[in-house]
């Protein structure tokens, strides 16, 4: 890159021909987001001596209708007003695209003149078929959502606030202020759209239905002496927002946490929302969470809390004058899943076999066995089922997520059955019936994605 400079025709200071990348900024900053990490972020966070960029996005979906969804989305550029990079071009360009770099006059030159500054924003009201919705990743203007199909704009917004002439060296002025206390009120409000929901569905049983999609919904039962609680968020933020949530109905101590599988979206939280419960899950998830733990670089490892207490079929918790009843279906979404039932509320704690009006993320389990695991279900009386992640649901959704697995299935079965190839197979499945279903490709939760699943998981057979 140093090479290419020397076509500007200009003397430039050997400390600056010299900088390399890694001096500038934190190159981990523009890193593929973690799995499971989707939503709210800062962006090209970029930071070096005298250097700061920090680029914000925010969304939100709402459902508005059966196959509608509607989505706001804010995107703000250099929010903190300063080059992310030097580079000794007498112009400065403002970023046209959210992600884009920008460049500046180099610092030292901005010192003696003044040099363009400015703050960029850019809001949306997108109105979609619920398939477009993508979690974190929101389609391209003009492109397509999931299902393949054009996204439909009903409205566009979009604005820009430029501070000119304004050295980028000197203190931030009041114009520039107002204009950041702006973006920064426009940013927390639309953050405050969004929040956990507490409901009650039974005596003493409460489902906390999760504001973030990639953190998974709880579940807690309050005793008369203490507490229990089913899948405890991403991570220690989500852990303090559910027992914040705890809190609000009860005081008592959280005893018992049972962990519904091994996947971090249901128990990062364990160790802030009960630190000295006992956690409970089925010997398998307890080793697949040490296998995991293990395979993590130390700095992480704390943040894994493995089952205290395992079975291999069921057991049953006693929380005076409730009980709750933890059992293994057998394979389903991962090899070690398990349920909570609670029969004097006639509700259960279901985990990733359910996803409320979405397709799974499918690990290594069984969809066959799967499907039988939900009609055990469907055969007790329930009048409430909380799923792992998205809305609160009935027997009638999770009927319609026991319907998606099977129609799946059984087309993927007649199709390998005639010797279809997996190509083949994910371009031949029909699945109309569920259009309104989300669709998370960056997560292999498509109907595509599923349906290759089980391809994989016939072919073993």
């Amino acid at each position: 890159m140093d090479g290419q400079w020397s076509k500007y025709g200009r003397n430039i200071r050997p400390q600056v021909l010299n900088r390399r990348l890694s001096q500038w900024f934190n190159t981990a900053a523009f890193t593929p987001n973690a799995t499971l990490t989707f939503g709210n972020a800062g962006r090209n966070i970029a930071v070096g001596p005298g250097f700061r960029n920090f680029d914000f996005s925010v969304m939100k979906n709402t459902r508005i209708g059966e196959q509608t969804n509607l989505q706001f989305r804010a995107e703000f550029f250099n929010i903190a007003n300063h080059p992310n990079f030097a580079l000794p071009e007498p112009t400065f360009l403002a970023a046209p695209n959210f992600g884009t770099l920008f460049q500046t006059l180099d610092t030292v030159q901005t010192s003696r003149r003044s040099a363009p500054d400015s703050v960029s924003s850019e809001a949306e009201l997108f109105v979609a078929p619920a398939p477009c919705r993508q979690g974190g990743v929101v389609p391209a203007l003009g492109g397509q959502g999931a299902s393949g199909r054009p996204a439909r704009r009903r409205r566009y917004i979009s604005g820009e606030c430029n501070v000119s002439g304004i050295n980028s060296m000197l203190p931030v002025s009041m114009c520039k202020r107002s204009c950041m206390l702006f973006l920064v009120l426009l940013l927390f409000g639309a953050e405050l759209w969004a929040a956990p929901q507490v409901k009650r569905i039974g005596p003493g049983l409460y489902a906390y239905i999760s504001d973030n999609d990639s953190s998974a919904n709880s579940t807690f039962l309050v005793g008369s002496k203490g507490i229990l609680v089913v899948d405890t968020g991403f991570d220690a933020t989500e852990g303090t927002k559910l027992l914040q949530a705890i809190h609000s109905v009860s005081s008592l101590p959280v005893e018992f946490i049972v962990n519904t599988h091994y996947h971090r979206d249901h128990h990062g939280g364990n160790f802030v929302v009960g630190p000295a419960a006992v956690v409970i899950s089925t010997d398998w998830t307890r080793e697949r969470t040490l296998a995991v733990i293990q395979s993590s670089p130390a700095h992480e490892r704390s943040l894994f809390q493995p089952a205290d207490v395992t079975f291999q079929e069921k057991l049953t918790i006693h929380l005076d004058p409730y009980s709750a009843e933890v059992y293994f279906p057998g394979k389903a979404h991962t090899s070690g899943d398990a349920l909570v039932y609670f029969p004097q509320q006639r509700a259960i704690a279901a985990g990733d076999l359910f996803l409320n009006g979405s397709s799974p993320a499918m690990d290594v389990g069984s969809v066959e066995n799967w499907i039988r695991a939900l009609d055990q279900v469907l055969a007790r009386p329930i009048d409430a089922v909380v799923p792992g992640h998205f809305e609160l649901a009935t027997k009638k959704e999770l009927r319609r997520f026991r319907d998606y697995l099977n129609d799946l299935f059984t087309q993927v079965q007649a199709l390998q059955k005639k010797g279809a190839s997996l190509e083949e197979v994910r371009r031949s499945i029909h699945m109309e019936r569920y259009s309104d279903f989300r669709q998370y490709p960056q997560y292999h939760a498509t109907f595509a994605d599923n349906a290759e699943v089980i391809y994989q998981q016939l072919q073993q057979h």
